[in-house]
């Protein structure tokens, strides 16, 4: 897994600032109290052991109405061998499923398997909400062009966990979307490219 994008909304003196890791070799230069630290500071939010915090939310403006929602987004992009791997997992736990076998989603009327699904939606989300002081992962999250198909399919009125895995990934479908999250957990640290 790979590190691509953050976005960091409403963290201390950073109203919007999106940060792309390509190239990979990146330096931070800039005048006093221009940033920097509050950079570094969202950045290390990876890190379990580093609470969300209300503290850290940006004041609003004298223009602001409100206080804004402070988050941190960390966009990241399993491998192949990770796609697969957690189709292995998901297929040990659902009692054999065959990960090549029924659709389970669908995307512009094209259907997939669950690897299939798994390839095609390889981006794996790290949220950090400062408001409401959480950490969470979600992989494999649907977005609205996205349907589920057979017996994946949940009214959105309902939200059921499928199975829970042994490090504590809750395999679900919620509101209509099949999703694993690992609450509270660093998603990166036995999938993050360190080279």
């Amino acid at each position: 897994m790979k590190l691509q994008k953050v976005e960091i909304r409403n963290y201390r003196s950073i109203k919007s600032l999106d940060f792309v890791f390509e190239p990979r070799c990146r330096v931070l230069v800039g005048i006093n109290e221009s940033g920097k630290s509050n950079i570094l500071n969202a950045l290390a939010h990876l890190d379990p052991d580093i609470p969300a915090s209300k503290k850290d939310v940006r004041e609003p403006g004298r223009d602001e109405d409100a206080m804004p929602e402070g988050k941190i987004l960390f966009k990241f992009r399993l491998d192949d061998s990770e796609c697969d791997e957690i189709c292995r997992e998901m297929a040990n736990h659902l009692q054999g499923f065959d990960p090549d076998g029924p659709k389970i989603a669908s995307f512009k009327g094209v259907e997939y398997t669950l690897r299939q699904f798994a390839y095609a939606r390889r981006d794996v989300l790290w949220r950090v909400k400062l408001n409401e002081e959480e950490k969470g992962a979600a992989v494999f999250s649907l977005d609205h062009q996205w349907t589920l198909i057979g017996k994946f399919g949940v009214p959105k009125a309902l939200s059921k966990t499928a199975v829970t895995l042994p490090d504590g990934t809750a395999v679900f479908v919620r509101y209509g979307h099949f999703s694993m999250c690992r609450r509270h957990r660093n998603p990166c640290g036995r999938y993050v490219n360190r080279s």
